[in-house]
């Protein structure tokens, strides 16, 4: 648990919780686990020996045990010589400390501090290298760091201040042992490894200065700054890692700023300067590696002044916060004796609103502090796109701050003119959208377009807002990651299928990033071994960029009338302009299905479906009506100056989005029905074979929040094996779609009749009814789907946070997205409104125990902590509270309601009112819709 708490959650999960029934996969996949995590427990592969049962069988499946290389790659860091795994392991000695400490076992953490445990030194025979050594022995006179901090605290100020906080003495004599472990592992971390990566590059310029190519003191300082946990792969890890690196993978993770890849982007230029670093000095360019270091200098202060901002925004919201407070401190004080040789004044600030214990922290506010960081960035030209937090604003005095995530500024047409109207007048810009419109021109080409090169030049294009920029463009994605709950869980659904990983660190699709499958989905596309073929290439683009871009845009308005101030900025475009642009085009007639937007496309697929009786749904009719009605409130919410107000137009323009995208999920489900049916007609085509597989990417996702095993199944039919659509049951792929069409938010009505398919193979589709039977049980209310699906609520929430989208989730949890109230006309019944709702049944007992107990915001605050990674969940993995979220939720908050609402129906009864619904919703609450209707239920998660 000290070097990797996520695995030894999974293990623990295996191995005691159910240890008494183990699934043989998870109990093989435990002990391959078990090998890789030996270091941990200071033991080799030789001297545990191969399981018997491993070595007499072959396909035992458990891996061949490998320790660590000396030599080991860190985070994609591959170093020339053998101390990296050993000054690594630093990170190991800094996390036991700090448990100890924890633990109140503070002789045995002093212990470890001054004598080791886990870091040797590579000419070392016996014995460790101990952090206590590395505090006070600094060599280098070149180490302007080390000196400033020596002439500002004294020399001996960082050993001082881990010995105290380790023992609570001094200073900390009054702190909680939680609080001391901060300080210690932070003051380690912050001051003592910075400085000494800092000496150790600057040691190893002299060595090549006299001739010398050795790199060891180089990789020494790698290893001290990222550390073992990290791991192996480019990126680091998401759910371990204490050391620098992964304070800028925290702060990119939790203001959505990472790179597609989730990756800080300061760190990966970190990377980059220490890899060329490395390089030159083994080519004796020892003046270029300087260069190199001095990068990785301001690259290191640019993570300490956001980590600075970052938690002057804590502090600021609850300056009582102890933990906070100590957070504070140790990083205020990394930062002032730097601070100091530009501006005194900024240092003082920043010292007198964080830099002192026992007083209130915060005193002049947050802006203050913003400010005084801003006059330190400039000075350093440090560059203010690498910060996550609002430091180089012009206007600091917002509140709006870290907390934007999604640009309202374009890198698009700097016009103010607003664009001409869209669809023959149809939609009338606010703004100009002429770059996003240019976009159609390009799909035409492509679709014309005589051979590959062609085609693929024009897609390849680096510029901001070109086709290939809508899933590569790392500011578009993470905005769009925290903001479009599609976006996230279209990853997921990939990353969990076939052709993903499923590995927490990795996140993969088809050996790609998953965050890039839009574009993944295109190059193999472009890139198959039959050959290219213009239309279905151009018809990739716009089912995958294209159409997700559309939707990210209708989310992006949602977030900035919740959360944002309009800049008064030339290049501003509306975001629900964007929306209209990313599906109009440059399309003039309504009724044609001529050209190469999404709306040309939903036509013309429309085309091919018969009405059902009574219906007249056209999927682009709505999706016009949703954008003009999300254009008119989207200027409403700017206009106002209420909070409330514009939380309340925020709601609206959420359910109009939710609907939007759901009308825009119907020509993708079409156009799957449609390809498969011709697919199965035509099963020697290649050409029809991968328009399924296209469609089938694209349109199945959705389904994999509520039916694990459908999508599972469906992805195997027809993505895996849709080369071979002769094998194909037409019948059973069409009815498993169509029983999950709710998943998708759709109807039978709006995806229409497929009559181009036989009816023998076409079977009936039927929307669940209101009153839908669940596991056998038949309610007499018009409520129990609408409750029911709150169960696809809890799923979606989980799975967001799962995928660190939690300002997604959270939209989610506060405003709904699935269940619906039978009282409510319009929008969703969310579950926050469970947990905040003070339950009104005076009989609802175990309610009254839990607001004795925990007082009455216990269940919000502890999903919102869960959701958010803070509060008790500060320092724990996604996964993990995935699952803190969803037992919450179902343990307490359904728990609780269905009781309240059994006892408010045998109230009603007891007034002679006959009406089941208390009692249908609170078996609604309690069951779901994923069990399905049969007794006994299924097992759809």
């Amino acid at each position: 648990e000290v070097c990797d708490s996520s695995s030894y959650d999974d293990m623990y999960a295996t191995l005691v919780t159910k240890g008494k029934s183990p699934d043989l996969d998870d109990f093989r996949n435990a002990l391959n686990l078990l090998q890789s995590l030996y270091i941990c427990l200071g033991v080799t592969c030789n001297q545990v020996g191969v399981p018997l049962f491993a070595k007499d069988n072959p396909n035992s499946s458990i891996s061949d045990c490998v320790d660590p290389p000396d030599k080991i790659n860190l985070v994609g860091y591959t170093p020339t010589s053998d101390a990296m795994l050993q000054s690594a392991l630093v990170d190991l000695d800094v996390r036991t400390i700090g448990t100890l400490i924890e633990m109140e076992a503070f002789q045995t953490a002093f212990d470890v501090y001054s004598m080791g445990r886990f870091t040797r030194d590579d000419d070392n025979d016996y014995g460790y290298v101990s952090v206590k050594d590395t505090a006070i022995d600094y060599t280098n006179v070149d180490n302007m760091i080390a000196q400033d901090f020596a002439n500002q605290f004294g020399k001996n100020f960082v050993d001082d201040t881990i010995t105290a906080s380790i023992m609570g003495t001094d200073d900390y004599s009054d702190m909680s042992p939680r609080a001391r472990r901060v300080i210690a592992e932070a003051t380690m971390v912050l001051i003592l490894l910075h400085q000494y990566a800092i000496d150790a590059m600057l040691t190893g310029i002299d060595y090549c200065n006299k001739g010398d190519q050795d790199t060891y003191w180089w990789d020494d300082a790698v290893a001290s700054l990222i550390g073992w946990a990290e791991g192996t792969d480019a990126g680091g890890s998401t759910s371990n890692g204490y050391l620098f690196y992964n304070i800028a993978q925290y702060l990119c993770r939790v203001s959505g700023t990472c790179n597609i890849a989730g990756d800080s982007e300061v760190n990966r230029q970190m990377m980059v300067a220490l890899t060329e670093g490395k390089n030159d000095l083994l080519a004796l360019k020892c003046d270029s590696a300087e260069t190199y270091m001095k990068d990785v200098e301001v690259l290191l202060d640019t993570i300490l002044v956001d980590l600075v901002a970052y938690y002057a925004e804590q502090l600021d919201d609850d300056p009582s916060d102890e933990n906070n407070v100590a957070h504070g401190y140790i990083v205020a004080t990394s930062l002032i004796p730097i601070m100091e040789k530009v501006s005194q004044e900024a240092a003082n600030s920043i010292q007198l609103n964080m830099g002192k214990l026992g007083v209130t922290p915060m005193v002049d506010g947050k802006n203050v502090v913003l400010l005084a960081l801003k006059t330190y960035v400039s000075a350093q030209n440090i560059n203010c796109d690498l910060l996550t937090r609002d430091i180089c604003s012009a206007s600091l005095q917002s509140d709006v701050g870290g907390d934007e995530i999604f640009p309202i500024i374009d890198s698009g047409n700097d016009s103010q003119e607003s664009s001409a109207g869209l669809l023959s007048d149809q939609y009338i810009p606010t703004s100009n959208i002429d770059h996003i419109l240019n976009l159609t021109d390009q799909l035409e080409a492509i679709e014309s377009a005589s051979d590959y090169s062609t085609a693929f030049d024009i897609y390849n294009s680096d510029d901001p807002g070109s086709l290939k920029s809508l899933s590569t463009d790392s500011l578009y994605t993470a905005g769009s990651f925290n903001t479009n709950p599609l976006y996230p869980i279209y990853m997921y659904a990939l990353w969990q299928s076939a052709n993903g990983d499923g590995i927490m660190d990795n996140k993969e699709f088809d050996d790609s990033p998953v965050g890039l499958f839009g574009h993944t989905i295109i190059m193999d596309e472009f890139d198959k071994k039959s050959g290219f073929n213009a239309q279905l290439t151009a018809e990739t683009i716009r089912a995958t960029n294209m159409w997700m871009a559309a939707t990210n845009a209708l989310y992006a308005g949602v977030h900035i009338c919740s959360n944002s101030e309009l800049a008064d900025e030339p290049s501003y475009v509306n975001s629900i302009d964007k929306a209209a642009a990313f599906w109009i085009g440059t399309h003039k007639d309504p009724d044609s299905s001529e050209g190469g937007s999404l709306y040309a496309w939903s036509n013309r697929i429309d085309e091919k479906f018969a009405e059902l009786s009574g219906s007249d749904f056209d999927a682009n009719v709505k999706i016009l009506e949703g954008l003009n009605a999300m254009q008119s409130e989207f200027a409403d919410c700017l206009g106002s100056s209420n909070a409330t107000e514009k939380e309340d137009m925020a709601y609206k323009m959420r359910v109009h989005a939710d609907d939007v995208a759901r009308y825009m999920t119907v020509p993708l489900v079409q156009s799957l029905i449609h390809s498969l049916a011709i697919a199965v007609d035509s099963p020697a085509s290649i050409d029809e074979a991968d328009r399924v597989i296209l469609y089938a990417l694209v349109a199945l996702p959705q389904i994999r929040i509520c039916d694990k095993n459908a999508y599972n199944g469906l992805y195997d039919m027809l993505v895996t094996n849709a080369k071979s659509a002769a094998g194909i049951d037409l019948s059973k792929a069409l009815g498993m779609l169509q029983d999950r069409y709710v998943c998708l938010g759709i109807t039978c009505e709006e995806v229409g009749l497929p009559d181009f398919i036989a009816e023998a193979s076409r079977p009936t589709c039927v929307n669940p009814p209101e009153n839908i039977l669940i596991v056998g049980y038949n309610g007499t209310s018009d409520m129990l789907l609408d409750t029911a699906l709150t169960d696809l609520d809890v799923r979606a929430i989980g799975t967001l946070v799962e995928m660190e989208a939690n300002n997604a989730a959270m939209d989610i949890y506060k405003w709904g997205r699935y269940s619906k109230d039978d009282d409510i006309s319009f929008g969703y019944s969310p579950i926050k409104d469970l947990t905040t709702d003070l339950y009104s049944n005076d009989q609802n007992f175990v309610s009254k125990d839990y607001i004795t107990k925990y007082g009455d915001n216990f269940q919000d605050e502890i999903i919102i902590n869960a959701i958010q990674g803070t509060g008790d969940f500060e320092s724990v993995s996604p996964r993990s509270r995935r699952v803190a979220t969803e037992a919450a939720i179902v343990t307490m908050v359904l728990h609780i309601y269905a009781l309240d609402a059994m006892y408010t129906g045998i109230d009603y009864c007891n007034k002679g009112d006959q009406d089941t619904y208390w009692w249908d919703d609170a078996v609604a609450s309690l069951v779901g819709w994923a069990e399905g209707t049969e007794t006994g239920g299924w097992r759809r998660l």
